[in-house]
């Protein structure tokens, strides 16, 4: 995306079938974090996205100002990093409950869109997978 263009429109899922979709799609995430999480056992850690896109930057940084990250503790956030252009942040967490990160996107949800992807390093993937291949 060329920077300054206009980023298409998004959907959000969850207002066009709010209790049916939203349960849908935590049946699809618990289930993806439980197969990662037995895969490679013990902390998974997760890039979260939060996406200002849309969103009033001022308010965002306000409540960031006025009451910190708003994460529970046992939530690690490892690294974390803004875009040049301000509309992005790139987290680096790590957790074993995943009902700590829904937690933590409650808190923002009304400001923040957010995209979490379970990662794990090159080496500690071999490793897990060394025994099915």
């Amino acid at each position: 995306m060329v920077p300054g263009a206009a980023r298409p429109a998004r959907t959000t899922i969850v207002q066009l079938e709010p209790l049916y979709l939203f349960v849908l799609k935590q049946f699809l995430w618990e289930n993806r974090f439980t197969l990662f999480l037995e895969l490679l056992g013990g902390n998974m850690q997760f890039i979260v996205i939060e996406d200002f896109t849309d969103c009033d930057r001022k308010d965002i940084y306000r409540r960031f100002r006025d009451r910190g990250r708003l994460k529970p503790e046992e939530l690690v956030v490892h690294h974390s990093w803004i875009a040049a252009d301000m509309s992005r942040c790139f987290l680096l967490v790590e957790t074993d409950d995943v009902t700590l990160l829904q937690r933590w996107v409650i808190e923002w949800a009304d400001l923040v869109e957010f995209e979490i992807i379970p990662v794990a390093t090159n080496k500690d993937m071999v490793a897990a997978l060394s025994g099915h291949l």
